[in-house]
């Protein structure tokens, strides 16, 4: 992976997903912890690292300014990085992701965040679709239990689902600049 051609989107890692009482964020804090890890390698080597914020309603938890829809308080972006607002699933629908990615001249995105099977896969998908290569970190993404599916089952079929598909797929200790001769 190249570095300067190389971007870490950031989705929707917002602090209610963590603190929701209600249902349980599976693996929440190997979640923070793997994509702190990847942030921190994103700015060792000066690439853009792009977080990815939903607005929710008015009165919901993800209305803008409340404590939920605050990005988590140990990922916290820096003065350089972008932070897109989004009200769609898709990170690219409607916002200037797309943007702010052309402008950097980013032809790769490496995607991690909450929720697998909606903000994520939507994200990775429209990726795609729009001819960046595309990285799925399978271990730093995360949802909740569903009433068909446990959390594990949703994150795994969505793994194989985009390693056939969309993107490449990868674990976060993998990823590093050091990989650049794998030709992603």
């Amino acid at each position: 992976m190249n570095s300067t051609t190389s971007a870490l989107l950031v989705v929707k890692m917002q602090q209610e997903f963590f603190s929701d009482r209600t249902r349980v964020l599976y693996n929440k804090e190997a979640l923070i912890r793997k994509t702190k890890s990847l942030i921190d390698k994103f700015r060792a080597v000066w690439a853009p690292v792009v977080y990815v914020q939903h607005d929710g309603p008015k009165g919901s938890a993800l209305e803008p300014e409340s404590p939920g829809w605050m990005i988590h308080s140990s990922i916290q972006p820096n003065n350089r990085e972008v932070i897109v607002r989004k009200t769609r699933s898709s990170a690219f629908a409607n916002t200037t992701l797309h943007q702010e990615l052309e402008k950097r001249q980013i032809d790769t995105v490496v995607v991690v965040g909450i929720e697998t099977e909606g903000c994520v896969d939507s994200t990775i998908r429209h990726a795609s679709f729009l001819g960046y290569k595309v990285v799925a970190v399978k271990d730093a993404h995360s949802t909740f239990d569903s009433a068909v599916l446990k959390a594990p089952q949703i994150i795994d079929h969505h793994n194989m689902i985009w390693e056939k598909w969309f993107a490449e797929t990868y674990s976060e200790e993998d990823v590093s600049f050091a990989w650049q001769a794998c030709n992603l």
